[in-house]
């Protein structure tokens, strides 16, 4: 990447707010601070303030970055020991092979942008890895490490969100939204996403371990929105129980969308009868593990009419998570989740989540029946046939949250509060 690629005069789209918003924004006093320190909202409002006459060279004089070349993986890999210990519980990012992906020349998937000391020796004192999702149109923000011999020397705040302004704008025409999932054991990188556009849409309570006293802590997810995906490519009608509406309404406050209407009271969808039909159904699911590389493995839960859940469990930190599903119908869905929740016991897995999207409000039902918790609201997450679908994160986990040791900002704090009547651990 150069810089005539980056600043090649592309044309800015400014977000055009509807006037009745206004109204709403004036009355979350949360929100209109943010607005009165000019936090932007969203790539396009991060990329503007950052070619305003007033941004535009700070961080090319004081805090230049550049991208990893192959010759870097050996420095790169050792900031990710100095820092972690050998406890980072995402093993890919100390291999070689994945980390050379994200080198120049090619950047199909990603980049990396380093932080170099400035003195003679131009060691790598830090890094953060851009990875894209070409058929999702997501980027993700991930492996932020600075060696802490060099923490106070690198202008990081400012290198850190010169490197997502290049991310931004090198794939702009390929990535719909960027997301991160930030630690909660300080609140700096919590406050350099919302600098960089973007907002706290899920709390993943108690997902990961980063040090060796096996302490487990929560993660705040957060993305940050390209107009389009809000705007054009989103599906902006999600059905909703009505004990979600506060979750939408919070998150409706960043993005200005339209008033929902919960969908009409659903009788109670796990019924004795039903019930009894799932488990029937559940004990006869077959549970398939395949051993996968960095210390993970995939389970696939399947009923005998080939309905499916799979996902991948990180054996480090025992979370699992990118889960894929198909069911045929409720009793396929409800017999799949006893099945689950009888596999996390006996695996002792101490976290667990998937997506659904909201354009079935019966399921809703069904997870909160049978004590899933909601860790979430994220609009525009899913990509099916040229749209995007809002999606509930659903979820499980088993260590209670100790909120002493939470940081969190002022942002993350407002939206946890409306979250925490749905957090309850196995």
């Amino acid at each position: 990447m150069n810089s005539k690629s980056i600043n090649n005069g592309e044309q800015v789209i400014i977000m055009q707010i509807p006037d009745h918003a206004d109204v709403e924004r004036e009355s979350n006093e949360l929100l209109k601070h943010m607005k009165r320190i000019k936090v932007p909202n969203g790539i396009e409002e991060f990329i503007l303030s950052k070619e305003s006459p007033s941004n535009r060279n700070i961080f090319k004089v004081h805090s230049p970055i550049r991208f990893a070349q192959n010759t870097d993986i050996p420095q790169i890999l050792h900031v990710n020991h100095q820092v972690y210990k050998g406890h980072y519980p995402y093993l890919d990012m100390l291999d070689v092979e994945y980390v050379s992906a994200f080198t120049t020349p090619t950047k199909d998937n990603g980049f990396i942008g380093v932080y170099e000391t400035e003195d003679e020796s131009r060691t790598i004192g830090g890094f953060l890895l851009f990875a894209v999702d070409h058929e999702q149109r997501k980027g993700n923000l991930r492996g932020l490490m600075v060696s802490p011999e060099h923490r106070n020397r690198l202008h990081l705040k400012n290198r850190v969100l010169e490197t997502i302004y290049q991310g931004y704008k090198h794939y702009s025409q390929d990535v719909e939204l960027w997301y991160g999932e930030t630690r909660t054991a300080h609140r700096k990188g919590q406050k350099w996403m919302e600098e960089s556009g973007s907002r706290p849409c899920a709390f993943l309570p108690n997902k990961d371990i980063f040090t060796g006293n096996h302490i487990r802590e929560s993660d705040i997810l957060e993305i940050a929105y390209g107009q389009k995906a809000l705007y054009s490519y989103r599906n902006s009608k999600p059905q909703l129980i009505s004990k979600f509406l506060p979750l939408y309404d919070q998150i409706s406050k960043y993005y200005n969308f339209l008033d929902i209407q919960a969908v009409p009271q659903l009788p109670i969808v796990c019924t004795p009868s039903l019930l009894s039909e799932a488990q029937e159904s559940a004990e006869k699911c077959i549970i398939e593990k395949t051993t996968k590389q960095y210390n993970t493995y995939t389970c696939k839960i399947r009923t005998q009419n080939d309905s499916y859940l799979e996902f991948l469990v990180n054996n480090p930190i025992s979370s699992a998570e990118r889960t894929k599903f198909h069911v045929t119908t409720e009793v396929e869905l409800i017999a799949l989740l006893i099945r689950l929740r009888e596999f996390i016991e006996q695996e002792q897995i101490e976290y667990f989540e998937i997506y659904i999207p909201t354009t079935n409000s019966r399921y809703q039902k069904i997870y909160s029946e049978l004590g899933f918790s909601c860790f979430g609201y994220i609009p525009s997450w899913r990509w099916t046939n040229n749209k995007l679908d809002d999606c509930l994160l659903f979820g499980l986990y088993r260590t209670p949250i100790n909120w002493e040791s939470t940081k969190l900002t002022d942002n993350s704090e407002s939206f946890t509060k409306i979250l925490r009547p749905f957090l309850k651990e196995l």
